[in-house]
C-alpha cells in the first residue's frame, strides 16, 4: 500500500449517470445502470486501495459557484490522477466540461478513462464529438462499464482490479515530489487563458432577453463571478452580469469547441442611437464538419420565445445556423481556470 501513501485520486463524473443520486433524490432520472454508478466506482476503488478517493459530494463545503469551483479546482490540483468516468451525460453538462478541460488542458493531469451512461452508439459518438472527448488521451481505450459490456458482479469486479492496477502504474511512474510534475501543475494552456475576459478586455456580454453586445470589462467580483461592463454604445444599463454570459471578443479556437459546447452566433443586427451592430446569439453546437482542413459548425439556438428570446420575434431570426467558422463564433470562460487567473494577479 506504501505507493498511495500522499498521492490524491479524483473521481470526475456526471450525477445524472449515478444511481445512487438517483435513490437518494439528488436527480431526477439517471442513465446508466448498477455497475456504472461512478459512485459505487468510488467506493469499490477505496475498498480495494485502502485509501480515499476525492469526491465532490464528500469534498464541498461551498454552495456558491466562487467556493465550490474553486474546492473542486483545488482538488484536481492536488491530485496525481484523474479517474474519469465519460458519456454524454457528462459531456453535456457544463460543470463537467470545465473539470475536464481544467483537467486535461490546464493541469495536463494523468487519466483513467471509464465509459458509463448507455452506452449506444449514438451517446458514444456525442461523447467522443465533444470538446472533452477531443482532448481525451488517445494513447488508452476508456473502460467500458456500460450494460452492454459489464452485466455481473464477477466481471464488474475485474474491471475494478484492472482499474486500480493502473492508478498504481500511474502512480509510480511520477515522484510525488517531482519539480517536473509541480511545473506541470502550474502551466495554463495559452488557448484556455484567451479565453477568460480579464479587465481591459473586450468582450461579448449578455444584456437582456438573451441579446448579447460587445462591451469592455470594467471590473470582476471573485465572490460573486460577475462582470460589470461597459457597452460599447452609450448605454448605461445591464452593466452586470454573470460570468456564465460573458465572452472575449476573439476568434473561438478549434480545438476547444465540439459536439454540446456552448457558444455565441451572430445572427441579426441592432441600433442604439447613432451606433449598430451584430447581435450575437446563445447556441449550441449540434454538428461539425472538416472540409479541405477547415471546420465547419452548425448549431441551434440556446434559447426560444419561450425563454423570453427578444429576437425570435424579430425577421431576421432563425431557429439554427449552419456552417459557421471559428471566427464567427465566441466561446465562455471556464470558470476554474478564470478563478485560477484572477488568483494569480
Amino acid at each position: 500500500k506504501q505507493w498511495y501513501q500522499r498521492r490524491v485520486r479524483v473521481l470526475s463524473y456526471c450525477w445524472s449517470n449515478s444511481k445512487s443520486s438517483f435513490e437518494t433524490g439528488q436527480v431526477k432520472s439517471y442513465t446508466g445502470h448498477a455497475f456504472s454508478d461512478p459512485r459505487r466506482v468510488k467506493a469499490d476503488i477505496e475498498e480495494m486501495i485502502g485509501e480515499k478517493v476525492w469526491l465532490d459530494i464528500e469534498q464541498l463545503n461551498s454552495v456558491e459557484d466562487s467556493g465550490m469551483f474553486g474546492q473542486i479546482a483545488d482538488g484536481l490540483k492536488d491530485s496525481s490522477i484523474v479517474v474519469m468516468c465519460v458519456s454524454k451525460e457528462y459531456t453535456n453538462s457544463q460543470n463537467c466540461q470545465m473539470e475536464a478541460n481544467f483537467a486535461l488542458r490546464s493541469l495536463r493531469k494523468k487519466v483513467v478513462i471509464l465509459e458509463v451512461g448507455s452506452g449506444t452508439r449514438e451517446d458514444r459518438n456525442d461523447w467522443t464529438r465533444s470538446s472533452v472527448g477531443m482532448v481525451l488521451p488517445t494513447d488508452q481505450k476508456p473502460y467500458i462499464l456500460t450494460a452492454d459490456i459489464i452485466n455481473n458482479s464477477e466481471r464488474y469486479s475485474q474491471i475494478i482490479g484492472q482499474i486500480c492496477r493502473d492508478l498504481k502504474d500511474a502512480a509510480l511512474s511520477e515522484p510525488i515530489d517531482s519539480a517536473e510534475g509541480k511545473s506541470e501543475e502550474t502551466k495554463m494552456d495559452s488557448s484556455l487563458r484567451a479565453s477568460i475576459p480579464m479587465v481591459g478586455d473586450s468582450v461579448v456580454a449578455h444584456y437582456a432577453a438573451w441579446q448579447f453586445y460587445p462591451a469592455k470589462v470594467a471590473s470582476f467580483d471573485k465572490r460573486t463571478m460577475r462582470y460589470t461592463v461597459d457597452w460599447d454604445d452609450p448605454d448605461p444599463s445591464c452593466r452586470v452580469q454573470p460570468y456564465t454570459l460573458v465572452a472575449v471578443n476573439v476568434t473561438a479556437t478549434d480545438n476547444l469547441i465540439g459536439i454540446g459546447s456552448s457558444i455565441l452566433f451572430k445572427q441579426g443586427r441592432y441600433q442604439y442611437g447613432s451606433s449598430t451592430g451584430d447581435v450575437w446569439n446563445l447556441g449550441e453546437i449540434t454538428d461539425i464538419v472538416e472540409e479541405d482542413g477547415e471546420k465547419y459548425y452548425s448549431g441551434k439556438h440556446s434559447k426560444t420565445a419561450a425563454d423570453g428570446l427578444a429576437v425570435a420575434s424579430w425577421p431576421s431570426y432563425r431557429p439554427t445556423f449552419e456552417r459557421a467558422r471559428s471566427h464567427d463564433l465566441r466561446l465562455f470562460p471556464n470558470a476554474m481556470e478564470m478563478l485560477q487567473a484572477y488568483k494569480d494577479l
